[in-house]
């Protein structure tokens, strides 16, 4: 797609991507979603946050279409990704002689901003970690019930860091 073909104005933490286009939003569905991933590309340190609306008009007599914009707005990832209570890292050599990592925090909440800071720490802690391999769990057992976390495979040959605190086994999950 051309570069000045969908200009994209910023207003502060507002974003609007022009559009002007016939057919419906259904039609227009990976146009759409396109200059969306587009954009988060172009900027890695912001997420959406909130609904983004695509603006549309019709017109009467034969019911056409036309999109024209998309609009959302952002926030910093920093901000989005500040946890309030200490990081708990722990890890457990499963019953097939693998390790695997934990990272939860000690409280309740289960925003979606806790798992995206928890992802971040696994990610700086194990530079090789993607995001299929990172399961979101909540605890059952008796010590972390209804808490949420993050666990994952620990690459083999890789240095734990220290901060990690080894246990003998998982907590169960739900």
């Amino acid at each position: 797609m051309p570069k000045d073909r969908y200009p994209v104005t910023e207003n502060g933490n507002s974003v609007t991507i022009e559009l002007h286009v016939a057919g419906t939003l259904v039609q227009n569905k990976d146009l759409i979603a396109s200059l969306i991933k587009k954009w988060q590309d172009e900027n890695p340190n912001k997420t959406i946050v909130g609904n983004t609306d695509v603006v549309a008009n019709s017109s009467g007599l034969h019911k056409r279409v036309t999109l024209n914009c998309i609009r959302f707005i952002w926030e910093p990832i920093s901000s989005t990704c500040e946890l309030k209570n200490p990081v708990i890292k722990e890890f457990c050599r499963t019953q097939i002689n693998e390790y695997r990592g934990v990272l939860l925090t000690d409280d309740y909440s289960h925003m979606f901003s806790k798992v995206l800071s928890l992802v971040k720490i696994a990610k700086t802690d194990f530079p090789s970690l993607t995001d299929d391999q990172i399961e979101i769990v909540v605890y059952g057992g008796n010590r972390r019930k209804r808490i949420m976390g993050i666990e994952f495979p620990i690459p083999s040959q890789t240095k734990i860091p220290n901060d990690y605190q080894e246990v003998s086994r998982l907590e169960y999950t739900l």
